[in-house]
């Protein structure tokens, strides 16, 4: 199992609405399942931190969804949504990561 304190991206709380550091990742993801979730706020913050992409990942595209419709209401229509629901999803992101 890979170490979550060695992650190369930034994680973002969407309880408190910051981003999460190295040394707090394992309390904030156990605070997250008992506290309330301000997850279009938190797409909010995503989005005007200049995110190209999302993924969302298992099955469904609900999440992604939601998030087209809050990037179109920040006139973000450029961000590429992804979902991995179906092997050809997979492959999108694949192709969009260069792997």
């Amino acid at each position: 199992m890979k170490n979550i304190s060695n992650q190369s991206s930034r994680s973002l709380k969407n309880r408190a609405l910051n981003f999460i550091g190295r040394d707090n990742i394992k309390e904030t993801l156990v605070n997250q399942l008992v506290s309330p979730v301000r997850w279009a706020s938190a797409i909010e913050e995503i989005i005007s931190d200049d995110v190209s992409a999302f993924i969302e990942i298992g099955p469904g595209k609900v999440l992604s969804g939601l998030v087209k419709r809050i990037a179109a209401k920040f006139g973000r229509e450029d961000i590429m949504i992804f979902n991995t629901d179906n092997p050809a999803g997979i492959n999108d992101i694949k192709t969009y990561l260069g792997t």
